[in-house]
């Protein structure tokens, strides 16, 4: 993900659970007996979404982020 990254690739991690890991298996052609647990999907960016919000920085994490608990 990191060398994606480097060369302008995005990615996002998602786990397969349940009856997915059976559809997956087969969609993919992976073989009987191995399991599909992760997939990692990778595409460009989209960059007009970013040119839509110019200058907008990220909330600090105090805003989000809550220690034992909410607010």
């Amino acid at each position: 993900m990191l060398a994606a990254w480097a060369h302008g690739v995005g990615s996002s991690i998602g786990w397969i659970v349940g009856e997915g890991r059976e559809a997956a298996r087969e969609l993919l052609n992976v073989p009987p007996g191995r399991v599909v647990r992760t997939a990692i999907s990778v595409g460009y960016p989209d960059e007009s979404a970013r040119r839509t919000r110019p200058g907008q920085a990220r909330k600090p994490l105090s805003e989000i982020v809550y220690e034992e608990r909410y607010g």
